[in-house]
């Protein structure tokens, strides 16, 4: 003990210096950051397990689904093990997805046998006296949230009893889709005009091979064909799937983001799979794309893929239709309901310089309905709910679509055959 007390002595114990107030105001952000981050791994997939915040879906896209469409997807899972392929949904292997044909005779669902909208059956070749149009597109097409004799078509019967106005339209569709379709069932109905529809937004559907990737939240998750642009030549990107249980296992194992990410524009960045569990990494992957999807954005990029594609899809369409005979292949813009009134508020007619102008400089005609809507309007932004009907045309909507075809048409004097 006395030999230790002469050590200390000769060295005394020194405190040690203190800890500089940087580090210590460091060390507890450290602290605070990994008690955060603890916290937000195991609370953030329960705060998030709709897959959605304020209505909109939250990544990663390709595997996160509301618990509709996580209900529905194992619903017709079953379904279709139980009943056999193609016998519970309109599953399509080279289209995605289809209207489904009735027997002749049989009005279900207001299909025809060649799987057109409308209780009318149609000859395989149109009859003296009679000009034979067809109708390709999405929802404003098909004429979505009205009854069948509420469409554009069936009312330019109505107008025009000469007329056979076949309607194609099918929900969700894009114009890559409607041309694939077009392929299939155009040339051998010999039509005279064959109308190319598109909605505004179908844009981003161009680019896109999984539904939930940019639609999102929307309906029943289904996977579609894609086409490319590649040395100015349209390439078919297959669907991926034979069969449509294919897709729902895809689906319900989570690989279906792998499996269709090559040529998905909407695809999830590419981050391991432990870090989105992370409320925080999801809030910030939304944030960075947030208008990403908006399609006024994607129609004011002019070098953007989804613009570029679109008019090589519309130009080649147009060129197909003629080629199988058709006397005119007219593209008809529709604008929704947000768009035709920020036009007639604003006049913010974003379409018209990348669209309208872009296909009249290659010789393709287009009906861009948002002038004919906006008279009908009397350009009062006020007057245009009348026209709608929840997000497409009302009766009174395409009433002003079938005048303007009809007129359109008469103009351009191509009468029946």
């Amino acid at each position: 003990m006395a030999a230790t007390g002469r050590i200390r002595q000769h060295f005394p114990m020194v405190p040690p210096p203190p800890i500089p107030r940087a580090r210590r105001v460091l060390r507890a952000f450290g602290l605070g950051l990994a008690a955060l981050l603890a916290l937000d791994f195991a609370v953030g997939p329960w705060l998030l397990a709709e897959g959605e915040l304020f209505g909109r879906a939250l990544p990663p896209h390709a595997t996160t689904l509301s618990p509709k469409q996580w209900a529905d997807v194992r619903f017709w899972s079953e379904e279709l093990r139980r009943k056999g392929e193609g016998i519970a949904t309109p599953f399509d292997s080279e289209l995605g997805w289809r209207n489904l044909p009735v027997p002749a005779g049989e009005q279900r669902r207001a299909f025809n046998s060649i799987g057109a909208r409308g209780s009318r059956d149609y000859p395989p070749q149109p009859a003296p006296g009679t000009l034979r149009i067809t109708s390709f597109g999405d929802s404003f097409t098909y004429c979505a949230e009205v009854e069948w004799d509420a469409s554009w078509q069936a009312q330019l019967e109505m107008l025009e009893p000469s007329f056979e106005a076949i309607n194609f339209g099918i929900n969700g569709y894009g114009a890559d889709q409607a041309l694939l379709l077009f392929r299939r069932v155009g040339p051998p109905l010999d039509a005279d005009v064959v109308c190319i529809g598109l909605m505004l937004e179908n844009i981003g559907r161009h680019v896109n091979r999984y539904r939930p990737c940019f639609a999102t939240l929307a309906g029943t998750p289904s996977a579609k064909p894609r086409l490319r642009l590649v040395d100015n030549t349209l390439q078919v990107v297959p669907l991926g799937f034979e069969r449509e249980s294919e897709l729902f296992d895809a689906i319900l194992d989570h690989s279906i983001g792998e499996r269709l990410r090559e040529h998905e524009y909407w695809a999830d960045p590419a981050l391991p799979a432990w870090l989105w569990r992370s409320s925080i990494v999801r809030l910030g992957v939304l944030a960075a794309e947030s208008g990403r999807r908006n399609h006024r954005t994607l129609w004011l990029d002019a070098e953007g893929e989804p613009r570029q594609l679109t008019l090589a899809i519309l130009e080649s369409f147009h060129r197909e239709a003629l080629a199988s005979g058709a006397r005119a292949a007219p593209v008809l813009i529709w604008p929704s309901k947000p768009d035709l009134t920020g036009w007639l508020a604003r006049g913010d007619a974003y379409w018209r310089a990348p669209l309208v102008e872009a296909l009249t400089a290659r010789g393709i005609p287009c009906i861009d309905l948002s002038v004919a809507l906006g008279a009908a309007a009397d350009s009062d932004p006020r007057r245009v709910d009348p026209l709608y009907q929840g997000m497409h045309l009302s009766r009174e909507g395409n009433a002003v679509v079938a005048r303007e075809v009809q007129r359109w048409l008469a103009e351009r004097g191509i009468a029946p055959r």
